[in-house]
């Protein structure tokens, strides 16, 4: 039977097999970002939304539908209240400073754009204003997430893997800027995986974000069978909090196989 990024991405978030000590479990055990542990920060998340709906004049219960109409007929004090909002979600909570607020603006302009036309460029920021607006929807995609599902399919390959485009860090597990870091590492780059398993597909940066939406989905669709309490922002959290643990444990189990350029 052929296995797909799917099946190797449920059995990382389910902590299975090689990926026993991650996972979703162990994710909600161990989370801390800025300090705070996963009730709280699905507490904040939540306070963002409902302080969104409250700009836009909408209940707590407000659908999708609901809110896109809403959001084609801002006014101009309700787009400045919302620009604030994600100039503290990008900045303050995401840590990226580098957005101007003309690119935040745009980014808070088109929180209807349809998911097939979202671009790659901006996306670690844009990503994380998108699910304030539709938090069932989307997930946020920066350096951390992607290099965590390219570590989870090297560590457990499927026949048919993808990969996604990666993005600078300044992590120094997974910076350029280190010479053992995960992204100045040849034998990572994606053209180099690909010759190792040529099954596997390179998702064009047009694309890269929807193909990632769709992903998660399915694998959130198999989670949810034994795992009813999973949501989608589960899956981003895991994979963005095990990140360097993910690329450590890759390294001890490195075989001669993987440095082959063939």
């Amino acid at each position: 039977m052929t296995k797909t990024a799917v099946d190797t991405l449920v059995k990382f978030f389910m902590g299975e097999g090689i990926f026993s000590g991650f996972g979703i479990d162990k994710m909600r055990e161990t989370y801390a970002w800025k300090g705070f542990d996963y009730s709280r920060t699905v507490e904040i998340k939540s306070a963002a939304r409902r302080d969104f709906l409250a700009i836009l004049q909408l209940s707590d219960t407000a659908n999708e539908t609901v809110v896109m109409g809403a959001l084609r007929s801002v006014t101009d004090d309700q787009l400045s209240a919302l620009l604030s909002m994600a100039e503290d979600v990008v900045s303050k909570w995401g840590g990226i400073k580098g957005n101007s607020t003309k690119t935040l603006k745009r980014y808070v302009q088109e929180l209807d754009i349809e998911e097939a036309r979202i671009p790659f460029s901006g996306i670690a920021s844009r990503s994380k204003i998108l699910p304030i607006a539709f938090p069932k929807r989307y997930i946020i995609l920066d350096a951390r997430v992607v290099v965590a599902l390219t570590a989870v399919q090297l560590l457990e390959p499927p026949d048919l893997g993808q990969l996604f485009p990666y993005m600078e860090s300044r992590n120094s597990s997974l910076s350029r800027a280190k010479p053992s870091a995960f992204l100045a590492r040849p034998d990572y780059r994606r053209g180099r995986i690909l010759s190792r398993h040529p099954n596997w597909t390179k998702q064009p940066r047009r694309s890269a974000y929807f193909e990632y939406l769709k992903l998660m989905r399915m694998a959130l669709i198999k989670l949810t069978d034994t795992k009813s309490s999973v949501q989608l922002w589960d899956l981003e959290m895991a994979l963005f909090w095990q990140a360097t643990d993910l690329v450590h444990a890759l390294s001890k189990v490195e075989t001669p196989a993987l440095h082959d350029p063939k």
